[in-house]
């Protein structure tokens, strides 16, 4: 009984200064201010319908997710986006995302204005890209995906537009709600 309780003191000891030099060492940043909500209302249409439609294939957006999303808007560029070859057509930014108060998380997203990227398509085919461009970002915003698809399987979450987006649309919702399941 004598020994153990040395060692037992010993070992608490170590534990607390490891558990001390652990905390001293992780970086901290300070909190990003929670930008004022707004949704473009020409983009509002399909955010209401990328919920719809996850709900109905069976992977609903969480709605303390959806409460997250603070912007969803139009930008000429996404700043820092891209490598200087490709233009950025979306970007969603996740804000404070490891904070333990919920409201301290937000989530943004910015879309490129299709005439800044050089998309020039009759209304249909342009509705039907920017429908891929906006679920592609709610996809990693509200359902939390990160990282990309290899380009060469053409679904909505590859890290470039689909080609088959105007003649596989609904195949291309149903493989995309998939992922989210």
């Amino acid at each position: 009984m004598l020994l153990s309780c040395p060692f037992r003191l010993i070992s608490t000891l170590v534990f607390v200064v490891v558990c001390v030099a652990c905390g001293e060492s992780i970086p901290t940043t300070p909190a990003q201010s929670v930008p004022e909500a707004h949704i473009d209302p020409e983009l509002q249409p399909f955010l209401e319908s990328y919920v719809d439609d996850a709900a109905r294939a069976g992977a609903p957006v969480e709605p303390d997710r959806l409460a997250e999303l603070k912007r969803l808007e139009w930008v000429d560029e996404v700043e820092g986006a891209g490598d200087g070859e490709e233009l950025n057509l979306g970007q969603c930014a996740r804000g404070n995302e490891n904070s333990i108060r919920a409201s301290e998380r937000f989530r943004t997203i910015k879309i490129t204005r299709p005439e800044t990227a050089g998309i020039h398509l009759n209304r249909a085919q342009g509705q039907l890209t920017l429908k891929a461009i906006v679920y592609h970002e709610l996809g990693h915003c509200l359902h939390n995906y990160h990282g990309h698809r290899p380009v060469a399987e053409q679904v909505i979450m590859s890290a470039a537009l689909p080609e088959k987006r105007f003649s596989e649309f609904n195949e291309l919702l149903v493989e995309h709600f998939r992922m989210f399941r």
